[in-house]
């Protein structure tokens, strides 16, 4: 997958996200990573170019869940990421780990 000068666009998968969904908010809560690969799958079945990972909850450590998140994701597809954290922590963690150069979102000027 490109991006930039001849290739400007690229949908993004938005689906690996808990905002909004409490079942996925709980099982990220309890470590379990099975519902946010349900929705990897299913991103990729739709053959998404960009998959959008994000793991922020409340009451967890989201920089250790980002690491744990992004190496279970790569390991199981080969469609990029865009590591998704109001937090430079959890999008540093992220981004050590990621196999090649990772897209970041939500970066602020802090």
């Amino acid at each position: 997958m490109r991006i930039g000068g001849d290739h400007p666009f690229a949908p993004i998968g938005e689906r690996m996200n808990p905002s909004g969904r409490k079942k996925l908010s709980e099982s990220l809560k309890r470590g379990d990573l099975s519902l946010l690969l349900e929705d990897g799958a299913a991103q990729a079945k739709a053959s998404a170019p960009v998959m959008d990972l994000n793991v922020g909850v409340p009451l967890v450590d989201e920089s250790e869940l980002m690491k744990k998140a992004v190496v279970a994701v790569q390991n199981r597809f080969s469609i990029p990421l865009m590591i998704d954290s109001a937090s430079t922590h959890a999008l540093d963690l992220g981004a050590s780990v990621y196999y090649g150069r990772p897209l970041l979102n939500s970066l602020n000027a802090e």
